[in-house]
């Protein structure tokens, strides 16, 4: 359980925030359990103003629409085993804030993480 701090019987700056990031948390797990017929696709950008990494779900046609000129970078659940593991989730995280990074400056400083040894 989160505590939220109180201040004089009202909550504090502090505890507004952390409310507000708990209340997102259960919004993306509602949104996670949630039953989806539409196939969906997930968009992340960098948002400089917000410092925050933004994501989005859309329809698969509208992405397609928009991407369809471009070279896609496809990983085949084949090449991993049939299997996105721990170790491949890690790895293309890392990869994905990476490529942000490159066309996002301002990203590059909250990007910390440790290369996995070859």
């Amino acid at each position: 359980m989160h505590d939220i701090s109180k201040r004089n019987g009202r909550t504090t700056f502090h505890g507004r925030l952390l409310a507000a990031r708990i209340y997102e948390l259960s919004a993306m797990q509602r949104l996670l359990m949630a039953n989806h017929p539409d196939k969906k696709c997930v968009v992340i950008m960098w948002s400089e103003e917000k410092q925050a990494l933004v994501s989005y779900t859309l329809e698969v046609e509208r992405v397609l629409a928009v991407t369809q000129r471009q070279f896609p970078l496809e990983l085949p659940a084949a090449d991993y085993n049939n299997a996105f593991d721990d170790e491949f989730a890690r790895r293309f995280g890392g990869a994905t804030l990476n490529l942000l990074a490159l066309s996002n400056p301002g990203l590059k400083p909250f990007v910390k993480f440790t290369p996995a040894e070859e």
